[in-house]
């Protein structure tokens, strides 16, 4: 079987990063066999769909700036409600810690940032007794046009 059309069905079957790792391992790739693989699929992917490199991971995705038209058709949403306000309210106000986004947006926070911190989208450190949240380089470079 055609290693391209492999790696390809994972991305658009998971709706969510893949590890470059995971694609190595999976399919018996080196690192450049993957490199080469992934910039084949971008380089078909020029429309309204594009394959996305994030740090040590991949995302095939509509594009930013068609994904507003057609939005209300997705079926699946690769982040949740919570992380997505997650998200907002770091790229709002940057840096809060813990305890301040918990007593804004309540139950439910911090099984959200723990799976943001997870994906790279969000940094933690150690602050006092709480942490302080921010988001990473990685969350700019997968929302940027």
């Amino acid at each position: 079987m055609d290693v391209e059309l492999l790696v390809e069905a994972v991305l658009f079957s998971v709706n969510r990063e893949v590890k470059a790792s995971f694609l190595m391992k999976k399919f018996n790739l080196t690192s450049q066999q993957l490199k080469d693989v992934i910039e084949r699929l971008k380089q078909r992917y020029a429309g309204a769909v594009e394959v996305k490199e994030l740090d040590d991971s991949f995302v095939m995705r509509v594009k930013p700036s068609i994904a507003q038209y057609v939005k209300d058709v997705f079926v699946g949403d690769e982040f949740s409600k919570k992380e997505k306000q997650v998200l907002a309210v770091l790229k709002e106000q940057g840096e809060v810690t813990s305890a301040q986004l918990s007593r804004t947006l309540g139950s439910g926070v911090y099984e959200a940032v723990r799976r943001l911190v997870e994906r790279g989208f969000v940094k933690k450190k150690r602050a006092g007794r709480s942490f302080t949240l921010s988001l990473t380089p990685k969350f700019f470079k997968y929302f940027e046009e």
